[in-house]
């Protein structure tokens, strides 16, 4: 089952043209978090499910039907393609010394710029208290995976390709001719003007 027949879409299926045990399924499909087709097709209590859920999956009521219940998710989160590039690129591109004063002190969480703080995946805050009743507060940020960030960038934009076909011949002329090309790239990537394209 291909996964673009599940995507989120404005128009749904008609109620009438789902029975009883597919809306049953639909339920189902939706409510797992990995969209397991066979496990919503025994909980809507149809014989067989593995066989079963390949041919629901294939009937073009049932997937308008979650097309529409997901598209109706997505507009309630307002997930949309600019705000998770978004969300990435702030990742991606997150300046560890945005988090400290100039003193080197960690700074106070409501202190952080917002792009800085979605870069933050937790929180571990721990209070001690000494013998001579002094109290202590440790802070420590967990932060978001940056090469995993920069790696799902990187795919979006086409970056990296798991095959090659065809065939490459590099002649003499052609490697002078990148070497010439490398030299006059800038080593510096201005990642503010990446993100701010993403902030129109």
């Amino acid at each position: 089952m291909k996964a673009n027949r599940l995507q989120p879409t404005k128009h749904g299926a008609r109620l009438n043209k789902l029975n009883a045990k597919q809306h049953l399924f639909v339920s189902h499909l939706l409510a797992s978090e990995d969209f397991n087709a066979t496990q919503a097709a025994r909980m809507a209590g149809y014989k067989n499910p593995s066989c079963v859920a390949t041919k629901l999956l294939k009937n073009k009521a049932i997937c308008a039907q979650v097309g529409k219940k997901l598209k109706e998710r997505q507009d309630a989160l307002q997930i949309t393609d600019r705000r998770v590039l978004r969300e990435l690129a702030s990742i991606a591109f997150f300046d560890p010394i945005n988090l400290f004063t100039k003193d080197g002190m960690l700074k106070d969480i409501v202190d952080i710029d917002e792009r800085s703080r979605r870069a933050i995946s937790g929180i571990d805050v721990k209070t001690t208290i000494d013998q001579q009743g002094n109290t202590r507060v440790e802070t420590k940020l967990k932060l978001c995976n940056k090469l995993g960030a920069l790696e799902l960038a990187g795919k979006h934009l086409g970056m990296f390709t798991d095959k090659f076909s065809g065939t490459l011949e590099l002649g003499p002329d052609i490697i002078s001719a990148l070497l010439t090309g490398l030299e006059n790239t800038p080593d510096v990537i201005d990642t503010k003007a990446i993100e701010s394209d993403l902030d129109e």
